[in-house]
C-alpha cells in the first residue's frame, strides 16, 4: 500500500485516537439570550467591601449533573489578565428558592465576588463536560463551553 506523505500524519493521529471528542464552539450568555440556556441562571447582588458576588446555578438536563460542570474565573484590570483561577461547583443550598424543588437536590451553584472596579472586562467561562459510555473510568468524550462578560449581568435585573 502506498500512502502519500501529507496524509501519513493524519493517519497517524487517528491511530493514536481512541477517544472520538464532540466540541461546538463556546456560546457567549446575555441578559436577553440566557432564556435559551434553561438550565443556567446568573444573579449578581451587592457583596462585601465594593465587591459584586455572581451566583450561578445549573439545574440538571439529558443526564448532565453539576459534576459535569467546571467554572473558570478571569479577571482584568486595565486590559491585563491579573488572575484566572478555577472557581468549584457545589450542591445548591437546600434553603436555595432559585430552582424548583423537584430538581434541587440535582442542582449544583457557582459562587465566586470580583471587585465592582473590575467588571469591566473579566469573564465567566462555564464547561460541560459530556461523558462518555465508560463514564465510571473518567473519559469525557465531548464538552461545551458557556461564557459572560460580568459586567452584562452585574446590573441586569
Amino acid at each position: 500500500m502506498r500512502i502519500a506523505f501529507s496524509t501519513a500524519p493524519a493517519l497517524l493521529m487517528l491511530g493514536l485516537c481512541h477517544t472520538a471528542v464532540a466540541y461546538s464552539p463556546p456560546q457567549r450568555l446575555t441578559p436577553t439570550n440566557l432564556t435559551s440556556y434553561p438550565f443556567v441562571s446568573i444573579k449578581a447582588q451587592d457583596g462585601s467591601e465594593g465587591c459584586k458576588r455572581f451566583v450561578v446555578t445549573v439545574t440538571p438536563r439529558q443526564g448532565v449533573e453539576p459534576r459535569h460542570f467546571v467554572g473558570d474565573l478571569s479577571v482584568y484590570s486595565n486590559g491585563r489578565l491579573v488572575t484566572r483561577c478555577a472557581v468549584p461547583i457545589r450542591r445548591l443550598p437546600p434553603e436555595s428558592k432559585d430552582v424548583p424543588e423537584p430538581e434541587k437536590m440535582k442542582s449544583g451553584v457557582l459562587t465566586f465576588e470580583v471587585s465592582s472596579a473590575n467588571l469591566e472586562s473579566s469573564t465567566f467561562r462555564l464547561t460541560q463536560y459530556h461523558p462518555g459510555e465508560a463514564a465510571w473510568s473518567g473519559e469525557w468524550v465531548g464538552f461545551e463551553e458557556y461564557w459572560f462578560y460580568l459586567k452584562d449581568f452585574a446590573h441586569a435585573k
